[in-house]
């Protein structure tokens, strides 16, 4: 947890103290307009506590799940599972924001279209028991939207209920 909160503060250093990045602002935005109190919190999530009570027990109604550390696909949706049958409340939302660029697939799904951005959506739907309600696709990140501190392939995910 220490090289991520390291990260984050090497890649914000030639900012002034307290400006926010976009995704962390777009976060911010979201506990704040629908007056989430707790979250479950799963991977880089420590610079949110401030904002938002991480709570380790018990059913809630919001979930924040940033990905930064290597990951493939499989178990990130059983990772995601897992929360949503253990943590999650009918209706509640997952913030769920990972970097593409660290999947490391274990096998590939010839069934998923062949544009990347397009494969995670499919995925995520297809393997996730949540409907996708909202998608941002990350693109091309040239380096200067801080993919590496909080990236920018976001997903906000219902749970059924």
């Amino acid at each position: 947890m220490h090289k991520i909160i390291a990260n984050r503060q090497v890649q914000l250093k030639l900012f002034e103290p307290g400006c926010c990045i976009q995704q962390d602002q777009e976060l911010i935005d979201l506990i704040v307009s629908n007056n989430y109190k707790q979250a479950v919190g799963v991977g880089a999530v420590n610079y949110f506590s401030k904002f938002i009570e991480f709570v380790d027990s018990g059913k809630v109604n919001f979930c924040i799940y940033i990905q930064l550390k290597p990951f493939d696909f499989d178990g990130l949706a059983s990772d995601i599972n897992h929360v949503i049958a253990t943590r999650m409340l009918p209706g509640s939302l997952i913030y769920l924001s990972l970097n593409k660029y660290n999947a490391q697939p274990k096998r590939y799904n010839t069934n998923l279209s062949s544009d990347y951005d397009v494969a995670i959506e499919q995925f995520i739907n297809d393997r996730v028991g949540a409907t996708v309600k909202k998608y941002q696709p990350c693109g091309f990140d040239s380096g200067n939207k801080f993919n590496w501190v909080h990236p920018l392939t976001r997903f906000h995910l219902r749970v059924d209920v």
